[in-house]
């Protein structure tokens, strides 16, 4: 894997998110750093973005967590993800992104 595409991410991350001293392991859907909802779901649309990236098959709600006050019912916002509360969640590594990005499609880990 290419660290140049690692180092693009880790900066797009930190820069979306502002967290700190992330690295390739991190995993960003962690409850630790508090990206939910709404910000999860701006982060991995921008994600998909910038790094032209098809998010078919993508459930957001299997790595971060949505609230039970969730904005997630209001008509306004785009149903990019199906987005359902799961007792457990999955890692979503920096690690995991880069080998997204490498295949311009997104996949489970």
């Amino acid at each position: 894997m290419e660290e140049k595409i690692i180092e693009e991410i880790i900066s797009f991350v930190k820069e979306k998110t502002g967290l700190k001293n992330i690295h390739k392991e991190t995993n960003i859907a962690a409850k630790e750093y508090q990206i939910f909802d709404i910000d999860a779901e701006f982060l991995m649309e921008s994600f998909f973005e910038k790094f032209n990236v098809s998010y078919k098959g993508f459930d957001i709600t299997q790595f971060f967590y949505y609230p039970h006050y969730s904005w997630k019912s209001i008509v306004f916002f785009k149903n990019f993800f199906n987005k359902s509360n799961k007792e457990s969640l999955q890692s979503l590594t920096i690690n995991h992104l880069a080998k997204v990005v490498e295949k311009g499609i997104w996949f489970n880990p």
